[in-house]
């Protein structure tokens, strides 16, 4: 059985749903007292709300958004060791190339020997 208000689902003793009767029993009515419920088009609800979800269901997304989170960081963080070493790779790796006036070797003897 549907809901007469909203139109969720209801258990066959009901004809309001938990979250409806919630509403009403701040608005309460004398007994006996005709009321009229507007059709639902009419409402701001013009489909069926959906069935709220279990606590399990909350919480089993929750660990799928944590995880999602989890691999996005650790995907950033691969990306920025890689980007780090490959800097540092070319750094090394680099020639290094002598000053001006330093690209040459001599050899000077020291002592006695020769002429």
């Amino acid at each position: 059985m549907q809901c007469l208000r909203c139109g969720r689902e209801t258990d066959g003793e009901h004809v309001f749903c938990f979250l409806c009767e919630s509403v009403m029993v701040k608005h309460p009515v004398k007994p006996n007292t005709v009321v009229t419920i507007p059709e639902r088009s009419v409402r701001n609800r013009t489909t069926p709300a959906r069935k709220p979800q279990r606590q399990e269901d909350n919480t089993a997304q929750l660990q799928r958004t944590i995880l999602q989170l989890r691999l996005w960081v650790c995907m950033l963080m691969a990306a920025l060791m890689l980007c780090v070493g490959v800097l540092t790779w070319q750094e090394l790796n680099q020639q290094k190339k002598p000053a001006i006036g330093q690209n040459y070797t001599s050899i000077i003897e020291f002592g006695g020997g020769g002429r």
